[in-house]
């Protein structure tokens, strides 16, 4: 347990983070701290001794964590080609959000303080990927590259363009570039890109209308029958089938925005016909051992509660891999916390079985009892897809699912439960790309 201290601790670093990002080293004062945290001079120097200490602290926090991060998922036996795009994928964004970057306090720092403290931190960095390099060559999913010459790119090109994004505005194209660069460098994935581009620009524009609409309309069979008799045609050529299961509100023709990002692979989307999860689990559950009868490998990605009833439809042997995006893990609380906010105890719902909030959700007694009587099993290799403004699932809960399963968590920063804006249907598209090693033109 996290002593008093200790969260005091925690919370200074967490406000100077903001502090020190927006105005640097030299500007950033133990007042300013004071202010933002509330504390007296004295409460905060009895953490801290200066900026200095404090700046240093917080460069500890973040590079331990990260070492962590690289080190405990090698330690697990992860891909390293999973632990290289989920880096990446990170780097990509931060260098798209220069002004939450530590890199002009940085420099400030090593410029009037202490430059050697610097030099560790780029050690630790320079150690961290080295290690991980040499794990994806040993294991040959990486190429077999300089190590040195590699590890340079990757640190400087971001620290680099992280600082000068700060000065000069710069094209988030370039940020893809070199991304996609230092993985073409590690697996050889951009020849891959290249050839299917080749080959899709060999076909007529006719050729690819009649299999669009072949496949929209194979789709629309698939999901009015809810089985796959419309498989069977397109089985036959592929052996992989990504199948969607989408949110509340949601529909199957969802789908079709996956289609891009799985290439190689038959895309559907399913329509459940009701939201009762001892029901829709067995819709999930048919669908799925029909496509097994089609398809070598199946891919799953589902969305919010889309998560929940395929985790209950008994599918776990028969997906290779799974996305979820804003998944709810945890019902019970979900359901605790609606009964909270509609001022519904136990006992009155016990009682009447069915009650209808002022919010628009219904109540289940039925449904509690169920959640509790069926807890979560999944033990599909698994990537998730989180945004730190979703309300209906906390991060924590997110994150202990994550934990107890083994699944790889990416928060988005500013995301929320439905990613529906441009940046944020942006930042996931560039998530299954880097989970997946897609590369698209």
């Amino acid at each position: 347990m996290t002593s008093k201290g200790e969260q005091t601790r925690n919370t200074i670093l967490d406000v100077s983070y903001a502090l020190f990002a927006e105005k640097g080293f030299k500007q950033v004062t133990m007042k300013d701290v004071c202010e933002v945290t509330g504390m007296s001079r004295g409460g905060l120097y009895s953490h801290f001794s200066g900026t200095a200490q404090l700046f240093e602290a917080l460069l500890e926090r973040i590079t331990e964590k990260e070492s962590m991060d690289f080190f405990g998922e090698m330690k697990k036996g992860m891909s390293a080609t999973d632990i290289l795009n989920g880096a990446l994928l990170l780097m990509e964004d931060e260098m798209n959000h220069p002004e939450e970057s530590l890199s002009m306090a940085m420099y400030e720092y090593a410029e009037t303080v202490d430059c050697g403290v610097m030099k560790h931190f780029t050690e630790i960095n320079e150690d961290k990927w080295t290690e991980l390099i040499r794990y994806g060559i040993a294991r040959g999913e990486f190429q077999n590259v300089d190590v040195d010459e590699i590890v340079n790119v990757i640190l400087y090109s971001y620290q680099g363009i992280r600082m000068w994004s700060r000065i000069i505005p710069m094209n988030p194209d370039n940020f893809h570039s070199i991304v996609s660069h230092i993985k073409r460098q590690l697996t050889g994935s951009g020849k891959e890109g290249w050839e299917r581009k080749q080959n899709r620009e060999q076909k007529t524009e006719l050729e690819t209308e009649k299999e669009k609409k072949a496949m929209m309309e194979l789709l629309k069979q698939f999901n009015r029958k809810n089985n796959c008799e419309a498989c069977e045609e397109l089985g036959q050529n592929r052996n992989k089938a990504v199948l969607y299961v989408h949110g509340k509100g949601g529909n199957a023709e969802e789908a079709e925005h996956y289609m891009e990002l799985f290439p190689e692979c038959d895309v559907y989307g399913l329509d459940y016909r009701t939201d009762l999860p001892w029901e829709t689990n067995l819709e999930v559950e048919s669908v799925v051992n029909d496509l097994s009868g089609r398809y070598r490998h199946i891919i799953l990605i589902a969305n919010s509660i889309g998560a929940f009833y395929s985790i209950n439809a008994n599918i776990g042997e028969k997906i290779e891999r799974a996305f979820f995006i804003s998944p709810m893990v945890n019902m019970e609380k979900l359901i605790l916390s609606m009964m909270t906010w509609a001022k519904v105890s136990e006992a009155d719902l016990q009682r009447e079985k069915n009650i209808r909030t002022e919010f628009g959700e219904d109540l289940s007694w039925e449904y509690l009892c169920y959640v509790r009587e069926h807890p979560v099993s999944w033990r599909v290799s698994t990537d998730i897809l989180y945004g730190s403004e979703d309300h209906l699932q906390d991060q924590e809960t997110v994150r202990n699912f994550a934990e107890k399963t083994g699944a790889s968590l990416t928060v988005m920063k500013g995301g929320e439960h439905w990613f529906h804006t441009e940046e944020q249907v942006a930042f996931l598209d560039r998530w299954l790309e880097a989970k997946t090693g897609t590369v698209r033109d």
